[in-house]
């Protein structure tokens, strides 16, 4: 969310006060059921609580992790969400990508980003078309 405060900051504020910007993975695209995008509004109304999506989940690690390959443990990273996402926070993100990406051509600012194609939450593609 930092990053999509970022990027309303740098597009929207005079350009006197914002030479660049640096992005890592900015969420301004993001993997979702293609269903929820439908139901989001009214689901986030109704009930916000709801679980509506686990982050998607990289198999080619679980199956190294199975052959004993050395690979990163994300079980161990304190910093990995493994709750699923609520409805009414799934909703405002969808909002905020589509905001960001409905606003791209008002960026006039210069920007750096850097994004894995391995992110499991945000769409290295929605940032590949949110800087062409």
């Amino acid at each position: 969310m930092r990053v999509a405060v970022a990027i309303h900051l740098a597009r929207d504020v005079p350009h006197s006060t914002f030479r660049g910007v640096m992005l890592a993975a900015p969420a301004v695209q993001v993997y979702h059921k293609p269903i929820w995008k439908l139901f989001a509004p009214s689901l986030a109304s109704l009930a916000p609580l709801l679980p509506v999506q686990r982050l998607k989940f990289d198999r080619k690690r679980r199956r190294a992790r199975k052959a004993g390959e050395d690979c990163y443990n994300l079980k161990d990273d304190p910093l990995v969400v493994r709750s699923p996402l609520q409805a009414c926070v799934g909703y405002e993100v969808l909002k905020i990508c589509e905001n960001i990406m409905s606003g791209a051509e008002r960026f006039h600012v210069f920007v750096f980003v850097a994004h894995s194609r391995e992110d499991r939450f945000t769409n290295a593609k929605g940032t590949i078309d949110f800087h062409d």
